[in-house]
Parts: C-alpha cells; sequence; structure tokens
C-alpha cells in the first residue's frame, strides 16, 4: 500500500519530544502519461507512480513486507510504460545537483532471487527478477530536458530494518529512510543473506537506483520523465514498471510550483506592468 505523502522527524529537546513539520520529498503530480504499445496488462493508471515508495504490499491478496526479496506488485502501487511511451511526474520539491550525490531514487518492482527458502540467500551472482531499463530525463520547468541516457534499475526495495525474515506477513517496526541514497552495486549483494549482510549494506536506506544528477547542468530539477523506446522488434513487449521516486535528504531545494501557478503568477506579473505604465502615463 502507498503510504502519506511525506516523512517526520522527531526530536527530543530537554527530554520533551518536539514534532517536526513533515515534508513530502516524492513526486506529486503526472504531468503527461502515455502507456505506449506494450505496458503489463493492468497497470495503467499512471498516479500509482506518486507518494511514497510502497513498504508493505500485496494488501487484499497475498500482503507482505516489502523487501529486496518481495517487491510491491499490485496495480495501485506500480505502472508501466510500454514501447514508444512516456511517464512524466512534477517532484515535490526542487532536486539541487550541486548537493553530495546521488540526488534522485528510483524505485521499481525489481527483486532478487531465493537461493535458500525461508532464510533469504542470495545467489553468487545475485540473481534478479523484474529488473527494467528506461530513458531518464530530467527538466527544471517540465519544457526544456536533459536526457542522462538509458539507465538500468536493478536494486530492489527495502521497506523495514528491524525484520529477521524478507517473507514477512506483517510490516515491520523500524521504517527504511526512503531519503536516504544507496550508493552501492548489485554485485555488492553477491551471495548475502537478507538479515546479516543485506540490511548492513543498506545501513538503513530503502534501497532503490539513485541517479547523479550533477553532470545535467541544472541548477535544480523539478521534472523527471521516464521512457521506453521502440526497439522496432515486433517480438518483443519492453516495459518498465516504476513504483515511486525520492529526493535525497541533503539535495532537497523549494517547492515546486504547480504549473498553474507559474501562468497565473505570470499574468499577474503582465497585468502588474500594465497597470504601472497607465499610472506613469498619467
Amino acid at each position: 500500500m502507498k503510504m502519506k505523502l511525506w516523512f517526520c522527524v522527531w526530536a527530543s529537546i530537554v527530554s520533551f519530544v518536539v514534532a517536526i513539520p513533515c515534508v513530502a520529498q516524492h513526486a506529486v503530480s503526472v504531468d503527461s502519461y502515455d502507456a505506449g504499445a506494450t505496458p503489463a496488462a493492468g497497470f495503467t493508471t499512471a498516479p500509482a507512480a506518486l507518494g511514497e515508495p510502497t513498504r508493505f504490499t500485496g494488501v487484499g491478496a497475498f500482503p507482505g513486507a516489502v523487501t529486496l526479496f518481495n517487491p510491491p506488485y499490485l496495480n495501485s502501487e506500480i505502472v508501466s510504460i510500454g514501447e514508444g511511451g512516456q511517464l512524466t511526474l512534477r517532484l515535490s520539491h526542487y532536486v539541487l545537483p550541486q548537493a553530495a550525490g546521488p540526488h534522485l531514487g528510483v524505485f521499481t518492482n525489481a527483486g532478487f532471487i531465493e537461493t535458500d527458502f525461508p532464510s533469504g540467500r542470495a545467489g553468487d551472482p545475485v540473481g534478479t527478477f523484474g529488473v527494467d531499463s528506461a530513458v531518464v530525463e530530467v527538466s527544471e520547468n517540465g519544457l526544456e530536458w536533459e536526457s542522462l541516457g538509458l539507465r538500468t534499475f536493478d536494486i530492489p526495495t527495502n521497506g523495514y530494518t528491524d525484520l529477521t525474515s524478507p517473507f514477512s506477513d506483517t510490516p515491520g517496526d523500524a521504517p527504511t529512510d526512503f531519503w536516504k541514497p544507496f550508493g552501492g552495486t548489485l554485485s555488492q549483494f553477491n551471495g548475502t543473506r537478507y538479515a546479516s549482510d543485506m540490511l548492513r549494506l543498506l545501513a538503513g536506506s530503502g534501497g532503490g537506483t539513485w541517479l547523479d544528477l550533477s553532470n545535467t547542468g541544472l541548477a535544480q530539477v523539478g521534472y523527471v520523465r521516464f521512457s521506453v523506446l521502440d526497439d522496432g522488434d515486433d517480438n518483443t513487449g519492453l516495459n518498465f514498471e516504476l513504483d515511486g521516486v525520492s529526493i535525497s535528504r541533503v539535495a532537497m531545494g523549494t517547492a515546486v510550483p504547480e504549473p498553474g501557478t507559474l501562468a497565473w503568477g505570470a499574468v499577474g506579473l503582465w497585468l502588474a506592468a500594465v497597470g504601472w505604465r497607465r499610472w506613469e502615463s498619467r
């Protein structure tokens, strides 16, 4: 299930617990969506990519905590893009590429193949399923775009830090940090076990594949677009499934205004200029 669009930080000051206001650090609106020719059937609800990545999946079917071995799989949790399709998302806040990278986390429904059920051990090399690729572009204003090229998303999501089994049918008590980048590689999980090795590698991060935006030349990024190219082969059916995106805590800037806000702001400036000229003429 999707969690709230914000996270809460709690601090203790002189024995008093103080709640710091919650702030969203995800995609908050779908700017455009074209499912393309070959999306996964039934997974074309674009708003599924909004909000926090999924921590607990399968409610109403086969519920379970999202772990490296158990990715989200409901059509309310992930959206699919087929060949020739694209999905453009507006972020809650600008990503500031000048901060220490990586900056933007991408969470899909990739998972590790279990080799010693139910202990949660990966093979050597680690086997995966649900790994997809997409062309990624970023923009400050949703109009001019910078391409990051074709990217492969092979690091799964992990929802909790306190589960001893990756196949728990109940949520954990300690959520992972979806705003803490994971800078590791897939090969680091070769031959590892979930509770003893993988959680240590993640170090509290919620996983996902993180992108460094420092080479885009942009001062800030407010939009991200995922596209699947048509390979021209009728025998293939390429697609890409997205659960959500997340902004690194240290790279978060000011809130991205809604497109209508920008338009009305421009109108307001124009009216103010007209009024000033009329006042001067009098």
